[in-house]
Formats: C-alpha cells, sequence, structure tokens
C-alpha cells in the first residue's frame, strides 16, 4: 500500500536534525530557576504580664532591635504571645539583642535573636517603674514570603522569552515547508 506523500512527507536527515534542535531550543526557553531562600525569621514565644498579671488578650508585642521595629504579635486567650523577628538589613542577625515593648512599655527582659532554635522569654512590665514607649505598629514589616524556592517565569536570558511557543511552531512549521520544497525538487528531476 502506498502512502500520499502529501499527508506523510519524507524528512531528509537534515532537517530531522534542525527540527530536533529547533524543538530543544523551545524547551530550553521555559527552564526554572533556582532562587536563594530567605533567612528565617527568629521566632519568641512565651507569657506576657502586666504589673504581675496576665496582660489581657490583644495586648501588643513589639520587638526592637536599635529602636527598630522587627516583629509584632499579640497575646493569645492563654496568656501567650508568638512573635516572629524578621531578618533584614536592620533588623535580625545572629547575636543581637532583641528588646520588647508590651502594651506600650518597655519589658524588663530582653532576648537574643537566633533563628535555629524557639526562643522562649517571659515578658513582664511593671507600669510603674517601665517608661512609656513610643513604638508604631504600623511600620514592622510583615515575614518574608519563602515561597517555592522556583522562579517558573521564562529564562530571560534565553532569545525565545514569553513568546518561545510562537516561534516554536513558526520554525517546525518553516522546516516541514523546506522539507517538503526539497523531496517536490527531487522528484521533478
Amino acid at each position: 500500500m502506498k502512502y500520499s506523500s502529501f499527508l506523510i512527507p519524507q524528512f531528509s536527515k537534515y532537517c530531522a536534525v534542525v527540527l530536533l534542535v529547533v524543538v530543544l531550543l523551545g524547551m530550553l526557553a521555559f527552564t526554572a530557576s533556582a532562587q536563594t531562600p530567605p533567612t528565617p525569621p527568629s521566632r519568641f514565644v512565651g507569657s506576657a504580664t502586666i504589673n504581675g498579671q496576665e496582660a489581657p488578650i490583644g495586648t501588643t508585642v513589639i520587638a526592637t532591635i536599635d529602636g527598630v521595629p522587627c516583629g509584632s504579635g499579640t497575646v493569645n486567650a492563654a496568656g501567650k504571645y508568638v512573635l516572629d523577628v524578621v531578618a533584614t538589613d536592620s533588623c535580625g542577625s545572629s547575636g543581637v539583642t532583641v528588646t520588647f515593648v508590651v502594651s506600650g512599655f518597655q519589658a524588663a527582659e530582653s532576648g537574643t535573636w537566633k533563628n535555629d532554635q524557639l526562643n522562649v522569654l517571659n515578658l513582664s512590665v511593671d507600669t510603674s517603674v517601665s517608661e512609656d514607649v513610643s513604638v508604631s505598629e504600623d511600620v514592622v514589616p510583615a515575614p518574608p514570603n519563602t515561597g517555592s524556592g522556583l522562579d517558573l517565569k521564562p529564562n530571560t536570558a534565553s532569545p525565545f522569552n514569553s513568546d518561545g511557543v510562537f516561534i516554536l511552531v513558526f520554525a517546525s512549521l518553516f522546516v516541514l515547508s523546506i522539507s517538503y520544497r526539497m523531496r517536490m525538487l527531487s522528484q521533478e528531476k
């Protein structure tokens, strides 16, 4: 049984190699590249007391480093707080002293920034001795977005970028048309 050359064109070895190279280049246009993961924050947990009494639910606890707010949390129903002190240029780095403000008053305790362990620190405030500290809660940085660690955007170094599929299809059709013309020219001889 003979097959129509119109439906199944015969490829020369040259055309097959060119088509393979075009397909491989098109696949390279959509490679995933790894990103540097962000530095994890230092987590502090513990109880918070004001004048010897358990701090009320919703009391704000702010962590500062050299007067810069670097994390905040609130007291929950069990009288405990949890907060992350972020790692940025002005905030967390290993061994730095972290001070705390509970409900606007400086806590007597301070901690050390360590992100390789859970930092348990019970905070106490005596409003008759402690000074009122003005710390703006709206400038506390959000924890970093940890994401997946992969950047699945098209590789910007590739000549194909977001138009890779279009170029791949166009190049494949070009190779097929050249193959078909070469076959037609060889049959005319």
